[in-house]
């Protein structure tokens, strides 16, 4: 059967239309914003036991792989809308798996660590995203929607120069992944950034 899945290799923002195996829920998915026009992630009515709880329910089913993990999945990330904070960001991207079930509900997790926003989040991303190491195309397509955006692309640019060498050398390789990845889009990008950065 057709019907719309994420193309998160190429064009990390598009939906296309495909023949796929992977498991589809029955139920209306949670949709949020994006990275363009989000709220800041302003700690509500979740204390911090109830919120590891919640990421942990994240993890348990993130292979989407029935109804159940479905459903668990995006009702935790509808619990975590509005109670997650910068210091969060190092174990939801540990969420992220490649070889999820259903990227559609997966990608919701993206709209929901993006509501954070702003110089510090992409200081965890630029860190952190290297370190997925199950989800190294998740990883791909966070960077990819931060290179998009021209006023992003330059703080990330100086956010990357700001880090250790160590670091450094981690973010320039995934950025690296995605010039090879899709060269057309992003390969001139990443050679800019690279000229502005010292190793």
């Amino acid at each position: 059967m057709q019907f719309l899945t994420l193309n998160k290799g190429r064009n990390c923002t598009s939906f296309i239309l495909s023949s796929s195996k992977k498991h589809r829920c029955k139920r209306p998915r949670w949709h949020g914003g994006n990275y363009q026009n989000g709220t800041n992630g302003i700690p509500n009515n979740l204390d911090i036991m109830e919120k590891i709880k919640e990421i942990q329910n994240l993890m348990d089913s993130r292979t989407l792989n029935s109804d159940s993990e479905c459903e668990l999945f995006e009702k935790s990330i509808q619990n975590l809308q509005g109670n997650i904070s910068l210091n969060d960001i190092e174990n939801l991207l540990k969420v992220f798996y490649d070889e999820t079930n259903n990227d559609e509900i997966m990608f919701s997790l993206i709209h929901l660590i993006e509501t954070l926003r702003g110089e510090d989040y992409l200081k965890k991303i630029a860190i952190f995203s290297p370190l997925m190491t199950d989800a190294h195309e998740w990883a791909m397509t966070l960077n990819k929607r931060i290179l998009n955006s021209q006023t992003f692309f330059e703080m990330y640019t100086d956010i990357i120069k700001s880090l250790n060498s160590d670091s450094k050398k981690k973010i320039l390789a995934l950025l690296d992944d995605i010039k090879e990845d899709n060269p057309q889009r992003f390969s001139e990008k990443i050679e800019v950034l690279k000229s502005r950065i010292k190793i």
